[in-house]
């Protein structure tokens, strides 16, 4: 069964998406004046911060929801995988606080697939406080969670859908390739953008011209 990930409003998501995506990649201040011997360091010193223990996927992303409101980037980072918190500070990465403490999230639904005990996919909406008169944007992320040793379940990745209707995953543990989903993101809200000049090419132009989703990732069912 697939994982559910639709939007309300197609270009409120295309909106949204873009801003999630920017704020959760942002280059980190930090390890951007250290030369690569120092990040390397840094890396294995976050790695070794494990957190507290939990046994429940749902309640690791409802903590780092919050974590993701309120601005606490220690609580964010200790719920990320260890793979993730060792290879974002490689590439001057890190997970940062949306600091949107007005912002609301519901768990919708979590998901264990039966062939992979140790992944669980953590569907919820979140939605944003309405700005200059504008109404809430609101969509639907899923949130990709393994289960480590010792520690319980932790934050790997998030999927989202893009305008265009394709998944994007983004994977923390490979922050290279979450660039390359970023870029992918961003050419969906162009192609959104400019739907009526493919809506007069036809069908075939505009479905020819979808992104596909990656492999393995969260199907989407309309």
């Amino acid at each position: 069964m697939g994982w559910l990930v639709r939007s309300r409003v197609a270009v409120l998501l295309g909106v949204s998406a873009l801003g999630l995506a920017a704020v959760l990649m942002r280059p980190s201040d930090e390890t951007k004046s250290s030369d690569p011997q120092d990040a390397k360091s840094k890396s294995a010193v976050v790695a070794e911060s494990t957190g507290p223990v939990i046994e429940d996927p749902g309640e690791t992303v409802t903590r780092f929801l919050n974590a993701l409101k309120s601005g606490d980037g220690p609580t964010i980072e200790s719920l990320l995988t260890a793979t993730a918190r060792t290879q974002l500070p490689k590439y001057h990465m890190k997970v940062e606080p949306l600091g949107s403490n007005e912002a609301r999230f519901t768990i919708v639904s979590v998901k264990q697939p039966k062939d992979k005990k140790n992944v669980a996919y953590v569907a919820c909406t979140w939605q944003e406080p309405p700005v200059s008169g504008q109404p809430p944007e609101s969509m639907e992320v899923v949130w990709i969670v393994r289960q480590e040793a010792k520690v319980g379940w932790r934050v790997s990745g998030m999927a989202l859908e893009s305008p265009t209707g394709s998944v994007i995953v983004f994977n923390f543990e490979d922050p290279p390739d979450m660039l390359r989903q970023k870029e992918a993101l961003v050419k969906a809200y162009e192609q959104q953008q400019s739907g009526p000049a493919q809506e007069k090419a036809g069908p075939a132009a505009a479905t020819a011209a979808r992104p596909a989703a990656p492999a393995g990732s969260p199907s989407v069912r309309r």
